[in-house]
């Protein structure tokens, strides 16, 4: 633990730091190496860490009009490998409203020397600066000199943002733990206008302590956590945000505000240039319907305009025009988004609209404090021929109607002329999000086999089998393929196989496989024995556990094996029925035989839910008997 005067001077820091002002340098460290090496705790307390975080702390001095100055001091004590990656530091900062500046960084070995980051260690960066839309986003990156197991890396940084994106408005999210490391002392200080309107809602902070104090002019908010131990990751767990230690930080009156500024941002972007026009009137030529020439845009915006995939707000939140990302053939999520709405705006199909969401998360968004940084991507909702449609046309090669697993069940911010509201894009059901496989088995009695499957492919599936085999000569596909028939049956070696256009969007994704098993069965003197199917342990892997198994998708998975019996054979033994339904899905298994043929039919299904682990020690043992069904022999005789 620190000692006394470590905390002291942290403490001391944070109070001179309060004085800063906006346009001021990073103070220098405030802590000598000698009391950091003292009060820093030994490796072996934490056998399960990789490092342990001393000190993270910001402080932020806000001006009435948005603008601000953030001081930012972490230091770290690097335990062994694991905890190395820590020493590469990546600031993200956007050029156009924002500068990193007065870095000061240093290394501090076990025997008291000091490595100080130089000119050579510290370097901004444009990591899309190919994309001249968007050389705005930049990178400082600090890459700590000397590290070793035991040493103390120490930085400080000063972060401006010198104008607010939202005029008068600020808002932060801070995590008092950035992973699975211990930390001793997190805190955030914001310095702001007395008469301004901060907001605050803290989640999962037992043992936060804030303060505030005032003297008439600024209002002084502390938060602090400390002594936060060791997080042991566990499979399957749930959002981090429904169990790490975060605050949230907002000056915004409400979500409205967010929607009139976005759809101002965005709505002056849709301009009809005359190519605009010149393209969708040649798309929409000849379509009877508005469905039909939405799916016509739709595919030509997707298939036609190159996805750079930067993160909404690391480059400004305005789109560009739409009429420059038409010509310049690529474009962001949120100008592709523009770009969309304003054909289909083009093409008469006027209940089009952008949307803001959070990719991936599946928490209720609504329920936090209005804030843009909420929300990591953009795509489009429309509402065409009476039937609702989400379109995000960053996911190259989704088809017309799908929306990619990463969007699906997300609380997403509809922005309609002006008026945001909150809706929920569906998960869709098991059958939109499904794999299903049909084999057919001629086994012959030395337990070799001949077998067809046809794999069909619909949702997620779909969309990562069309990326992978973008672009791919059939030869090439064949190493592939072959993982997959070696997946169904050890040493088969594939013999043929046919692939459906993949693309033809509008179809499932199908591979036909013919391939020769020769180990299908196990051959004895008298009997063919196959097993039945392997189940994953995960995430029933272990003894206890802290957290929920948590699940957030529906999806299916469905197994058809005709498997015809070699002459002279007859079923001796097969595996119990199965219809086993768990708090995260069913399992429904049948085996059937008629005249020679044997007939598995499996069904695997996923919904969202959780196992809470006052649940889990029953939901292992369900699991396991499932396991042990799923893994019951077929016996074949011969007969006679």
């Amino acid at each position: 633990m620190p000692s006394c005067s470590t905390l002291s001077a942290a403490l001391t820091f944070c109070c001179l730091a309060a004085s800063i002002p906006a346009h001021a340098a990073a103070p220098a460290f405030d802590v000598t190496p000698a009391a950091l090496l003292k009060s820093a705790p030994a490796a072996a307390l934490y056998p399960d860490a990789g490092a342990i975080v001393l000190r993270d702390e910001s402080v932020v001095h806000l001006n009435a009009d948005g603008s601000n100055t953030d001081v930012t001091h972490r230091t770290l004590k690097i335990f062994n490998q694991r905890g190395r990656g820590r020493a590469e530091i990546a600031i993200q900062f956007n050029a156009s409203t924002q500068r990193v500046g007065e870095v000061s960084a240093r290394t501090i070995k076990p025997d008291g020397t000091v490595l100080t980051a130089g000119a050579g260690d510290i370097h901004v960066s444009a990591p899309y600066s190919s994309f001249s839309m968007y050389d705005d986003a930049k990178v400082t990156a600090i890459s700590m000199p000397g590290v070793e197991d035991g040493v103390i890396i120490d930085y400080i940084y000063t972060q401006t943002t010198f104008k607010s994106y939202l005029p008068n408005q600020y808002w932060e999210n801070w995590s008092f733990r950035d992973g699975s490391d211990p930390v001793l002392l997190s805190r955030m200080t914001l310095i702001a206008p007395a008469t301004l309107k901060v907001q605050t809602q803290a989640h999962n902070a037992t043992g936060m302590t804030q303060t505030i104090t005032t003297d008439g002019t600024k209002k002084t908010y502390i938060w602090q956590m400390g002594k936060l131990a060791t997080l042991l990751p566990e499979p399957a767990m749930p959002p981090a945000a429904t169990f790490l230690p975060w605050l949230e930080v907002s000056t915004m009156p409400s979500w409205q505000t967010i929607s009139q500024w976005y759809y101002g941002l965005s709505s002056s972007q849709m301009t009809v240039s005359p190519e605009v026009r010149d393209t969708v009137k040649t798309l929409i030529a000849g379509k009877p319907n508005d469905t039909e020439k939405a799916r016509a845009i739709y595919y030509w915006v997707e298939g036609r305009t190159r996805y750079v995939a930067l993160e909404l707000g690391l480059s400004a939140f305005q789109p560009h025009p739409a009429a420059e990302v038409c010509r310049n053939r690529y474009g962001d999520c949120k100008d592709m988004a523009t770009l969309l709405v304003t054909m289909l705006h083009e093409a008469g199909i006027k209940t089009a609209w952008p949307v803001l969401l959070g990719a991936g998360n599946t928490q209720m968004v609504h329920d936090n404090l209005a804030a843009p940084l909420f929300f990591n991507h953009a795509i489009v909702r429309a509402d065409i021929d009476g039937k609702p449609y989400w379109f995000d046309s960053t996911a190259s090669l989704c088809s017309f109607g799908q929306i990619p697993g990463s969007d699906r069940g997300v609380d997403a911010f509809v922005v309609r002329d002006g008026t945001g509201t909150f809706e929920t894009i569906p998960l869709g059901g098991p059958e939109e999000n499904r794999e299903t496989l049909v084999t057919t088995v001629a086994l012959h009695a030395d337990g070799g086999a001949d077998c067809v499957t046809t794999v069909r492919l619909v949702g997620d599936g779909a969309l990562a089998a069309r990326l992978s085999f973008r672009g791919v000569r059939p030869a090439q596909a064949v190493p592939a393929l072959q993982g997959m028939v070696n997946r169904f049956s050890s040493n088969a070696v594939l013999t043929n196989f046919a692939l459906s256009p993949l693309e033809d969007l509008d179809q499932p994704v199908t591979f036909l496989l013919k391939y020769h098993a020769p180990l299908w069965a196990t051959k004895t003197a008298h009997l063919l024995i196959f097993n039945g199917h392997d189940m994953s342990a995960a995430p029933y892997d272990r003894v206890s556990r802290a957290f929920p198994i948590y699940e957030s998708k529906q999806a299916s998975a469905v197994q058809q094996i005709a498997i015809t019996l070699p002459p002279g054979y007859i079923l001796e033994d097969k595996p119990d029925d199965i219809h086993q339904s768990t708090a995260l899905g069913d399992v429904d298994q049948t085996v059937t035989l008629e005249h020679n043929t044997l007939n598995i039919n499996l069904i695997v299904s996923s919904r969202p839910g959780q196992v809470i682990p006052a649940e889990y020690a029953a939901a292992k043992a369900q699991h396991e008997k499932l396991v042990t069904l799923r893994k019951q022999p077929i016996v074949l005789r011969v007969s006679g």
